[in-house]
């Protein structure tokens, strides 16, 4: 089996962490969505289908740095770039009925500053959004076999 596919996944991932050097200045970072567009390859037996995917990945991350001390924030949003591997397992269970299950790795790579006034910066450099994803799913496929 070749194939390919086009995911859009809503997500509500968070971190903060008080900055070691200026405490109480911290930064937070936000990922809330996830796009792919990933090739498959597949081999399929009697009722099964295992494939292997992988691909390019988008996510909307936002970062953040705030200086409480004088309430100053910098918060900018982008859509950032970078990849995906997986795979999974399909098994026709009835005639036009599949019941699935679906890793996904994802690994965005970012360099971003937020700036806020009088020493709130949150710097990351080089920095990786990991994100590991297991999807449980049941399709129904139109047509024949």
């Amino acid at each position: 089996m070749l194939g390919a596919e086009g995911s859009f996944n809503f997500t509500n991932l968070h971190e903060n962490r008080v900055s070691p050097l200026r405490p109480p200045s911290f930064k937070t970072f936000e990922l809330d969505d996830i796009a792919a567009i990933a090739g498959k390859v597949g081999y399929a037996a009697n009722n099964w289908l295992i494939y292997a995917k992988g691909g390019w990945a988008g996510a909307n991350i936002r970062t953040e740095g705030t200086n409480p001390l004088n309430g100053s924030t910098a918060a900018p949003r982008n859509w950032e770039s970078g990849w995906t591997v997986g795979g999974g397992i399909d098994y026709l269970v009835a005639t036009n009925w599949i019941l699935g299950v679906d890793f996904n790795y994802y690994n965005i790579g970012f360099d971003r500053s937020a700036v806020a006034s009088s020493g709130g910066t949150a710097t990351w450099s080089n920095a990786n959004a990991d994100v590991y994803a297991v999807t449980g799913r049941i399709s129904y496929k139109f047509g024949g076999l």
